[in-house]
Parts: C-alpha cells; sequence; structure tokens
C-alpha cells in the first residue's frame, strides 16, 4: 500500500517508542501505521533492552543520530511505565532539546496534568492517537485531544475532536516491510490485533477502564471492531 504524498507541513521523520516493552505498547504500530498511509514516515522500536539511564541515553543518541526525528511519540498504556518514560523522555531532552516529545496511552492520558508538570514532556495526546498525532507531526495548531502548556506554563486540554467508533476505518496494520528498525524488532511481534477498543472492566491496571476511558478518551462505552476490519 502506496503512502500518500508528503503533506506540506510534515516535520520529517516520527520516531514512536514504547514506555514498556514489547507487545505491552503495541499501539504504537497502529499509529505508526496510520502515518505511513498519510504520507508521514514514521519508524517504531518496540523493544529496548537498556538497563541504567546511562545506557539508555547511549542507545538512544546512537538511534536519534540514525533515524533525525523532529517528533518523537511515547506510548504509555501501563501506569507501571511512567517513571520509565520520564527516564527516556529526559533521555531524549538531553540528546537534542529540539525534539518534540509527546505522550499518548490510557495511563498518559489519565495523569495529562502531572505528565506536563515535567519539562521534557511536550503534549499529550488524549484518547485515540491516530488522527491526533497526525496533526501534530504536521504541526496543527488546533490538534484535536491534545493536552500541552499555555505560554505561562499552565497545563491545557483541547476538547475531544476525535473519538473512534465501530464504523472508524482508521485502525488498522499496515506498511510493516517499513515501520520497523531491525528484524529482531518484527521478528518478536507475534501479530497481536486489537479487536475492539476500550474496555469493560472497572480495575486500576492500566487506567483503561471505564469510567478513564470516560474522562481520558471521550469514549463513552467500549465498542468491538466488525469481523471484517480485524481480518
Amino acid at each position: 500500500m502506496a503512502p500518500s504524498p508528503k503533506h506540506a507541513n510534515d516535520q520529517g521523520p516520527v520516531l514512536l517508542l514504547g514506555a514498556g516493552r514489547g507487545e505491552a505498547t503495541c499501539g504504537i504500530l497502529y499509529v505508526a501505521s496510520y502515518l505511513r498511509r498519510h504520507g508521514v514516515e514514521a519508524v517504531v522500536r518496540l523493544c529496548d533492552w537498556d538497563q541504567t539511564e546511562d545506557e539508555l541515553h547511549r542507545s538512544l543518541k546512537q538511534l536519534l543520530g540514525h533515524v533525525k526525528p523532529r517528533v518523537v511519540g511515547l506510548s504509555l498504556k501501563w501506569y507501571l511505565h511512567v517513571h520509565r518514560a520520564l527516564v527516556i523522555a529526559r533521555a531524549i531532552k538531553r540528546v537534542d532539546p529540539s525534539i518534540r516529545v509527546v505522550l499518548g496511552g490510557n495511563s498518559a492520558a489519565l495523569w495529562w496534568r502531572e505528565l506536563l508538570a515535567h519539562a521534557c514532556i511536550d503534549d499529550v495526546v488524549m484518547g485515540d492517537g491516530e488522527a491526533p498525532f497526525l496533526a501534530l507531526c504536521r504541526g496543527a495548531p488546533d490538534a484535536p485531544n491534545r493536552a500541552h502548556r499555555s505560554a505561562d506554563g499552565t497545563p491545557v486540554k483541547a476538547p475531544f475532536g476525535y473519538v473512534q467508533t465501530e464504523a472508524s476505518a482508521d485502525v488498522g496494520y499496515s506498511h510493516f516491510e517499513q515501520l520497523f528498525l531491525s528484524q529482531l524488532d518484527l521478528s518478536g511481534f507475534s501479530g497481536w490485533v486489537a479487536p475492539g477498543k476500550g474496555c469493560d472492566q472497572s480495575c486500576v491496571y492500566c487506567g483503561g477502564r471505564r469510567a478513564a476511558q470516560r474522562l481520558s478518551f471521550g469514549r463513552p462505552m467500549p465498542f468491538l471492531r466488525p469481523p471484517e476490519a480485524v481480518q
């Protein structure tokens, strides 16, 4: 599937990373696929094995030098990865302070105010990320579902302007031959496919429970995708 022509405002390559490891943050593959379908060069690193901040800084310095992204997206779905997301964001800014660091995912959306208190975070995408992240990558000043700091440093949040439903055609994998930065990532990914969006449970494990989805995703109820879309 060929990508659309590059948009005049695209800000160059986009790198997507998981604050967790492996399939815990495989939602970035959906976002990267969507960006590719709309003409934005996006690549993904699902796995890293860095243990210390110095190790992470060295590997990210090499990675950022190779990709040269202007925007880095970080998936923060599980709350137990909050610390690592901040460590990664700090390391990115340490390498290149001009890179725009964007967080997304259930836990990111739930704690957007607290996360924006950290200077290493520029934006948080609330809720479904495909269209909002594309708008950010194109430099749109009015990206939907975006939380950021105002000129005086106050955290502000745009209204929900993008909420996926079972009718949405935006969710899907594509361009796998172009997305992965390493064969190890590609070989290690089992191909997990999301059968729907949202959760009907009330646990607190990922920040994705029913009440949190209404609050931070603008989604009143979870939904299942049509079988043909999943196929």
